[in-house]
């Protein structure tokens, strides 16, 4: 194990998100909620200097919900018709995007060329998992609609799960938006459908930095609670209409909790015929190629930078 990523680990042990999501469910929330207003309250959640060092522009109000308005950020040129990518962030279910993301972007935009756009999307428990899934549908349409015609869809843990979702419930669609050319998938989880799954992933509750197994159990309730008729699909990954679905590359570390749906996804990938590609590795961290931070990462980094730019 190289240093770097002994330090990353250590940092991962230090920071105060597991120890948030395995609180009790109210304290939690409680929490969450104060992060999120501060998060906001940074001028819809950056300061005024990362958005002139991004270059970003903001697509305002893409879609409404509840009296919600939902924005959709973009790192790129102004009316470029290059291809595009769908950036899905890691949320957990529950948390804004921090600056974190948006650092990413840049780099991914520096690294590719192509634009980058992050949805603001619904949050569990305010929204049921379906209202995220429609949300992140209407984004995915408004960028086409920019005129991009190539559009990969790249998620991260909680953004690769919804990823996932939104490509099925397009495929639910009477007017049904073009496939993406590409689906980069690091980490995508669900709730366990099964006891063999349920092991998996109680097996790396040590190993695990990101989450927690109290906060699996929470989303599966809370993902229903303003909408109790949501598809199985949308909590367990299961029964997935993986019709016209683009190739597809997954990335897991075997010390993740997300790991645990692994072999569910494989499975149906594999059954429906899709061009999947599997990368697991051994003792990084959940979400370990998103960033290009230690040796460990540096190769499936540079690999997913070369998957989106092709």
């Amino acid at each position: 194990m190289s240093f770097k990523l002994q330090f990353e680990k250590l940092q991962s042990k230090l920071d105060t998100k597991r120890a948030i999501l395995s609180l009790p469910r109210e304290d939690k929330l409680k929490l969450v909620k104060e992060i999120n207003y501060k998060r906001d309250k940074k001028t819809n959640y950056f300061d005024l200097k990362k958005i002139k060092r991004h270059k970003l522009t903001v697509e305002i109000g893409f879609g409404q919900m509840h009296d919600e308005q939902f924005d959709l950020f973009k790192v790129g040129k102004d009316n470029c018709t290059c291809d595009a990518i769908f950036y899905i962030y890691d949320s957990h279910f529950v948390f804004r995007p921090s600056s974190i993301e948006f650092d990413r972007a840049m780099k991914l935009n520096k690294a590719t060329g192509k634009d980058i756009y992050i949805p603001k999307y619904p949050l569990i428990p305010n929204y049921s998992i379906r209202d995220v899934v429609r949300v992140l549908y209407t984004a995915m349409k408004k960028v086409y609609q920019l005129g991009h015609e190539n559009i990969y869809v790249y998620g991260l843990g909680a953004g690769a799960t919804l990823a996932i979702e939104l490509l099925v419930y397009n495929n639910e669609k009477d007017s049904a938006l073009p496939m993406p050319k590409r689906l980069i998938l690091i980490s995508p989880g669900g709730f366990p459908k099964n006891e063999k799954e349920w092991a998996e992933m109680k097996s790396a509750v040590k190993t695990d930095y990101s989450t927690s197994i109290r906060h699996i159990l929470d989303i599966k309730e809370l993902a229903t609670l303003k909408n109790p008729s949501v598809p199985d699909y949308m909590i367990t990954g299961e029964a997935l209409n993986l019709n016209n679905f683009p190739e597809s590359y997954f990335f897991y570390s075997d010390e993740e909790i997300s790991y645990g749906k692994y072999e569910n996804y494989k499975e149906q990938f594999s059954n429906a015929g899709v061009k999947a590609e599997y990368t697991i590795r051994h003792g990084v961290l959940h979400d370990y190629c998103a960033d290009r931070k230690y040796p460990e990462a540096y190769e499936d980094y540079d690999w997913i930078i070369e998957l989106l730019k092709n």
